[in-house]
């Protein structure tokens, strides 16, 4: 939810937060950037089972501090005390890599509340999470593809794979938006 929250604006949707939360896991992975997956799969879970997602992250979502839910429309604090502390309970492996990109130019003279409130108001910072968890994520999916092509052995994988990037091109309109 953190993480989510971290690249989310002050005001959004609820379907944002819920694509963005079950975008995570796709973030960095080969597949969504090759045409052997929908660009719409994330959307599409989140369409086919939104009010499961409601159910799920709405209490935790208004349990935060400056979180407020209204209707469809969740508003956050963003001012640079609750960014900083939300940066501060990012997931560890993942705030440690928003440490070391920001420590190349923030220095942290041994006061950590200041680095981190530097770090909350670089209008850059949703960026630096998404790159960051697709950097954590990247290798893990590709390694996992590979495991699943390699014991499937070639004729299974490249029917698979036929099969991919046929729906992945029924997905693009026929192939008009298949460069974008």
């Amino acid at each position: 939810m953190r993480t989510a929250l971290a690249t989310l604006p002050e005001s959004f949707e609820e379907r944002q937060l819920f694509e963005r939360i079950a975008g995570l896991s796709y973030s960095g992975d080969p597949r969504m950037s090759l045409p052997a997956e929908s660009r719409n799969k994330v959307s599409s879970i989140v369409a086919a089972q939104g009010p499961q997602f409601r159910d799920l992250y709405h209490r935790l979502a208004v349990g935060l501090p400056g979180v407020h839910w209204n209707g469809s429309t969740v508003q956050q604090d963003v001012s640079p005390a609750a960014r900083a502390a939300l940066v501060r309970k990012l997931p560890g492996t993942l705030r440690a890599k928003v440490e070391a990109h920001y420590s190349r130019s923030v220095t942290r003279e041994g006061d950590e509340s200041a680095f981190y409130a530097r770090v909350s108001q670089d209008p850059g910072l949703s960026a630096v999470v998404q790159k960051e968890i697709a950097n954590i994520v990247r290798p893990h999916a590709t390694m996992q593809t590979v495991k699943g092509l390699v014991s499937v052995g070639p004729v299974k994988s490249a029917r698979y794979v036929a099969a991919k990037v046929g729906k992945w091109w029924r997905g693009t309109g026929s192939g008009s938006s298949a460069k974008q």
